[in-house]
């Protein structure tokens, strides 16, 4: 009788050992396989967001010199709400509409981000785990408001900065559940409008 309880004793603690070598491996793996994906992510919305500035944003208001006659400072940016601006600027050697956007959300619960210059996709898509990514600021750096999650007509003149608020995110694993669970990088910058100060100079 005591052999066969020393028996099923050991089997007991033989099973709880090597239940835990096998969790920590599991929490190993799910820990180095979340690692690279946040290594990746990281990089990769850096590099988002320095396009989203150098390419696109800092844009507004270059126009070539040769068309400055024509244009309205007031009339480069035609939209802009908590997910979508669109604007006129100079790139790829000609004025063309930029339009950069977090689009409806997906089946893996993101909002995808682009940007398209002339109708065309030039952007991402990038995956946001966030809405409404956009705040703009007049000359005085005082938030304008927002009606209907669109800065109304009468104001888009009076826009002269923007913070751009992103998470970009990728699907990781979870430790606990075994399931997926997002991973975040958010990054948070301010592109003031130089170029419109300079044409209304």
């Amino acid at each position: 009788m005591n052999a066969l309880l020393d028996a099923i004793g050991a089997v007991a603690v033989g099973g709880m050992i090597l239940l835990s070598v096998m969790s920590g491996m599991y929490n190993i793996q799910v820990y180095s396989h979340n690692t690279k994906l946040q290594s990746t992510l990281t990089s990769t919305s850096e590099i988002a967001a320095t396009a989203m500035q150098d390419r696109y944003l800092s844009a507004l208001g270059l126009i070539p010199s040769g068309i400055l006659a024509s244009i309205d400072p007031d009339s480069l940016i035609v939209a802009a709400s908590r997910k979508t601006f669109q604007f006129y600027a100079e790139i790829d050697g000609s004025v063309q509409l930029i339009s950069i956007q977090q689009g409806t959300i997906n089946g893996a619960g993101m909002y995808p981000l682009t940007a398209q210059v002339g109708g065309n996709l030039d952007f991402g898509p990038f995956n946001t785990s966030v809405e409404n990514i956009f705040h703009f600021f007049d000359e005085n750096n005082n938030a304008i408001n927002f009606a209907s999650n669109s800065i109304p007509n009468g104001q888009i003149k009076n826009i002269r900065s923007v913070r751009v608020d992103i998470s970009f995110a990728l699907q990781g694993l979870s430790q606990l559940t075994g399931g997926n669970r997002n991973l975040m990088n958010k990054i948070v910058f301010w592109q003031y409008f130089k170029n419109i100060y300079l044409l209304q100079a």
